[in-house]
């Protein structure tokens, strides 16, 4: 794994944590971060200044809404959920098309 490690930094292919602690940390003010932690906060703050965002279909943002999953999705083939606090693509799901169905 290591060497793997190796290879990848001498072809030039950046870490998660060099680029956090070269970039991201460097460039961006800690009292910030909370606008960016949280993706429905960040997504409106980016619809607010013009910047072009994915289609937002719902919000689950209590357990009891989960049972509400299947309304929001309907008729969408192919769409994403992502956690509203996340890191490095954790907790994303992808679905790309549905079982009849489902």
């Amino acid at each position: 794994m290591l060497a793997l490690a190796r290879r990848l930094h001498e072809a030039g292919v950046l870490g998660i944590n060099r680029r956090n602690a070269d970039y991201i940390l460097v460039h961006n003010q800690r009292r910030l971060y909370p606008l960016v932690d949280d993706k429905a906060l960040t997504k409106q703050i980016a619809m607010e200044k013009g910047i072009a965002v994915p289609a937002l279909y719902g919000m689950v943002e209590i357990q009891a809404q989960v049972a509400t999953i299947p309304e929001i999705i309907a008729g969408h083939d192919d769409f994403v959920l992502k956690p509203a606090q996340g890191s490095q693509g954790q907790g994303i799901v992808v679905v790309t098309g549905r079982s009849k169905g489902y």
